[in-house]
């Protein structure tokens, strides 16, 4: 299916956690490249790539969507 619009749009992100049982904060980096394309319904996300600045994330029981 061809899109009229489309276009990539490039973010950075940065998620900082502070939990009163560790002594510092949790810092998570990552670029973010969305791709967004028009539909009838209005601009949809067609598909997001998130790379994360560290090669390994240390932190126990933390998730969230980046």
């Amino acid at each position: 299916m061809k899109h009229r619009f489309q276009k990539e749009a490039l973010s950075n992100v940065l998620v900082v956690r502070v939990r009163s049982t560790e002594p510092e904060p949790a810092v998570v980096s990552a670029r973010r490249v969305d791709l967004l394309v028009e539909t009838p319904d209005g601009l949809r996300l067609a598909s997001r790539l998130a790379q994360l600045d560290q090669v390994s994330v240390r932190q126990p029981n933390l998730s969230f969507f980046i």
